[in-house]
């Protein structure tokens, strides 16, 4: 999604689009700032997490070529769900909308590890390169109890270390549980 630093979208794809209109008519949500990287919005039962790019929209593969929207009252009220963030100063910024569902989320390589549940949802928000400080407002858990979760992950992987723990990951096959 392209927005403008007046708030308005500028460019939409169908599956931003999707999450918007889930997001509730009546609580604004806040965009991240110039000195974040994104934001989670607790909307219900979901997750979103909105990241900000520090390109310009155009840079970017597949919104090269996005076309303008034109003005229209179902734009306008999506638009109206969101809140550019004080201190913006660019004109035009990337959004992208990621809907977590890490409780349903399959991922082969975490499970010869032998996780508990809460510890392959911090290990699948890992491999999504999230911080331990941003899955735990995901999960809602404390920073420490994340900590000593990735720790168990790493000893689990037999790694010192994210990237370690990455390029073990990805190397792995893993089987379903």
């Amino acid at each position: 999604m392209v927005m403008s630093r007046d708030g308005s979208i500028q460019a939409l794809s169908p599956d931003a689009m999707h999450i918007l209109e889930s997001l509730p008519d009546n609580a604004v949500q806040v965009l991240p700032g110039p000195g974040e990287s994104s934001r989670i919005w607790r909307c219900g039962s979901d997750v979103v997490v909105a990241s900000t790019r520090r390109v310009a929209p155009a840079r970017i593969i597949g919104l090269g070529h996005a076309n303008r929207l034109p003005a229209s009252p179902a734009i306008s009220c999506l638009a109206q769900r969101l809140k550019v963030a004080e201190g913006e100063q660019r004109q035009q910024f990337s959004v992208t909308l990621e809907r977590l569902d890490v409780n349903n989320e399959v991922r082969g390589e975490i499970f010869g590890l032998q996780l508990t549940p809460q510890q392959k949802r911090v290990a699948i928000l890992l491999l999504k390169r999230y911080e331990p400080r941003q899955i735990a407002d995901i999960l809602l858990l404390s920073p420490h109890t994340v900590r000593e979760y990735v720790k168990a992950i790493y000893c689990r992987a037999g790694v010192h270390g994210y990237a370690k723990l990455i390029s073990r990951l990805s190397g792995a096959s893993g089987a379903a549980p």
